[in-house]
């Protein structure tokens, strides 16, 4: 039987894979809780980094913030080569081998280095002017080319309520050519919010199995209504196909780029193949928020309540707070 793309992309482990992987995970919490008492140290090589005073002013208006130049190029270097130390491991437990061009899922999980960098405390400071609480690690992606993804916005895969309690932050761990397909966005799209009931006004046949889910009333998180939220999100996602007007961006080595939920943003087409892209995406969700899968998003939008949030395992350390995550892979990837 043929694979499914999701089947290609990740090896799904069976369940005594799980449960070690699920008592390493434990284990190695257990250890860096201890390390988190005994390490008195600070990043040594973070850049102090002065915000522009209006920066909020201009996260409202522009829905994203460029930070140039804010960690420093040694500690990319030293972030460079624990994740490259990171990839070796994982390609070894993996059947297909050779895949410097798959990114990795939630690397933090497994490399305290990355969890450290993540939770920058200067970078933690302006997460929490933005998300108006304490900043919880969703997860994160490491990248070693473009992704050449289509236009998207995050939020109906992390979708979070009250608007603007999450946030995408991107951190180039190299100068980003051109060619090699740089991170574009288009401006002030998170102003105009894609509603999922004004799609399906215009997929009749569509709407009318929605609505007819609809009327029993339940979560969408059943893995029956899968297919049916994937239909959603398939002619969803194609409009913002449509939208024009994209920016491309080509940070340097150190610089940040966070983005607003609803900023539509992609991956540029790469040009020259030889070239890589080394970066790596977190997610970010306010403490105070309430978080719905994408399923209930797209099944049962305008009209989230507390019957359909979703329950998430939230760790604490002194680092910071993070869903927990007890696996860490390189994706396949094209």
């Amino acid at each position: 039987m043929k694979k499914s793309k999701i089947d290609t992309l990740y090896e799904t482990p069976n369940l005594i894979k799980k449960i070690i992987l699920y008592a390493k995970y434990e284990l190695r919490m257990s250890l860096w809780r201890f390390l988190d008492l005994t390490d008195c140290t600070k990043s040594k090589f973070t850049n102090s980094f002065l915000l522009d005073k209006n920066f909020q002013e201009q996260w409202a208006e522009n829905g994203f913030l460029h930070l140039k130049g804010f960690f420093s190029t040694e500690y990319v270097d030293y972030i460079n080569s624990s994740i490259s130390k990171t990839r070796k491991n994982l390609e070894k437990s993996r059947k297909e081998k050779n895949l410097l061009c798959g990114r990795i899922a939630n690397i933090h999980a497994t490399n305290r280095d990355i969890l450290k960098f993540l939770n920058d405390p200067n970078l933690k400071e302006i997460q929490k002017q933005l998300l108006s609480g304490d900043p919880i690690l969703w997860g994160s992606l490491t990248f070693n080319v473009g992704s050449q993804q289509l236009a998207h916005a995050d939020a109906p895969w992390f979708y979070v309520e009250p608007y603007g309690s999450m946030i995408g932050i991107w951190i180039a761990l190299e100068d980003i050519q051109p060619e090699a397909g740089p991170l574009f966005y288009i401006p002030k799209s998170h102003l105009d919010q894609l509603k999922v009931k004004d799609v399906l006004d215009k997929n009749v046949q569509l709407k009318e199995k929605v609505d007819n889910f609809r009327l029993l009333n339940v979560s969408a998180s059943s893995r029956r209504y899968w297919d049916l939220s994937k239909s959603v999100g398939d002619v969803y996602s194609k409009e913002w196909e449509s939208l024009d007007g994209a920016v491309t961006v080509c940070p340097k080595k150190g610089d940040v780029f966070i983005w607003h939920q609803w900023l539509v943003h992609g991956g540029s087409p790469i040009v020259d193949k030889s070239l890589t892209r080394k970066s790596i995406v977190s997610h970010w969700v306010s403490g105070a928020c309430s978080a719905f899968d994408q399923h209930n998003f797209f099944l049962n939008y305008d009209r989230l309540n507390s019957e359909f949030k979703q329950n998430l395992t939230i760790k604490n350390s002194r680092l910071g707070k993070f869903l927990r995550q007890y696996r860490t892979q390189v994706l396949s990837w094209d």
